[in-house]
């Protein structure tokens, strides 16, 4: 086990819903001060760190629609992560979110993605019960 992000698309998401998350992601890379290796294409988002920040590679495709995860272990990268999982949240009606992380670790991630997106995010956006703070909203 780790220090794991768990997601799933339910439905495959609108080519405008898509472009307006992959620009969000571009958005997001180009403002992190964290050395990534990345690529976005018309289906796919991938991204992990490099060298020894590296751990597994963080992705999601269009036409995917089980569950996945990625295991950052906390490396650099997660910040990066964090930041896109929060802005498919915003992106995706139906886009189920939860996390081995709390609200307060999420914090330099949510710090990227309010100054990528000029959003701050809302914990009740992200996070549906503060009691249970591994249970987050879109779970279905």
């Amino acid at each position: 086990m780790g220090y794991s992000h768990y997601f799933q698309l339910h439905s495959v998401p609108t080519q405008t819903r898509w472009q307006t998350f992959t620009s969000g992601v571009s958005s997001i890379i180009k403002t992190s001060d964290v050395p990534l290796e990345s690529e976005i294409t018309d289906n796919r988002i991938a991204l992990n760190g490099t060298g020894k920040d590296s751990h597994e590679t963080f992705y999601i495709q269009k036409g995917d629609i089980t569950w996945n995860f990625c295991k950052t272990a906390r490396k650099d990268y997660d910040e990066v992560v964090t930041a896109i999982l929060i802005l498919a949240r915003y992106v995706f009606p139906d886009f189920s979110l939860s996390s081995d992380g709390t609200w307060g670790e999420w914090r330099i991630g949510r710090e990227l993605f309010t100054k990528a997106m000029y959003l701050e995010p809302a914990e009740g956006t992200v996070f549906a019960n503060q009691d249970h703070e591994y249970e987050l909203l879109g779970a279905k």
